[in-house]
């Protein structure tokens, strides 16, 4: 699951979640809902980065290329309203506790979120993942976010197929 939205959630939660891993013996798991404010707190910076990442690779009319400033600035109120839940998973995982405020969620969203994310997005990819963020751009942003953080919780439990994150079993 490389493409489109899915695709930038998942890849700065495998950073994270390793990061995770390394730092800690057990993994702390995040609640369904927790990864979801999670999601949605780096929704933003994600889809800049991808739509920077992909610019040049797209041709002029491309979903990505014509909606990926319009796509950030949707997902931002829901971001700013997420981040406090965000900023306290983010903690919970990377095992700093409440060390982790939303102005220091800020500061990891906007500049680690980027370059995680345009580190797995290489040009012969770019098409794909235009073609599912137009796909997925009818969703509401807690919808979005909800369908990734249910992605990532079938697929935590399988290492070779799903990112290095623990979700709660319900």
């Amino acid at each position: 699951m490389k493409t489109g939205m899915a695709a930038m959630a998942w890849l700065a939660l495998s950073a994270t979640g390793a990061q995770a891993a390394a730092d800690t013996a057990q993994k702390p798991c995040l609640t369904p809902v927790e990864a979801q404010a999670l999601i949605i707190a780096l929704m933003p910076p994600a889809v800049r980065a991808v739509g920077g990442a992909c610019n040049s690779a797209l041709p002029s009319v491309a979903y990505l290329r014509t909606n990926a400033d319009r796509l950030g600035q949707r997902y931002t109120a829901p971001a700013i309203a997420a981040k406090p839940a965000a900023a306290s998973a983010l903690g919970k995982i990377s095992g700093t506790g409440d060390k982790i405020t939303p102005d220091t969620f800020d500061t990891f969203a906007n500049m680690l979120v980027g370059e995680l994310v345009t580190k797995g997005i290489k040009p012969d990819v770019c098409a794909k993942v235009d073609r599912v963020a137009a796909l997925l751009d009818p969703l509401p942003p807690a919808n979005l976010a909800g369908f990734v953080a249910a992605i990532l919780e079938f697929t935590s439990e399988d290492s070779k197929r799903g990112p290095d994150l623990n979700i709660c079993k319900a």
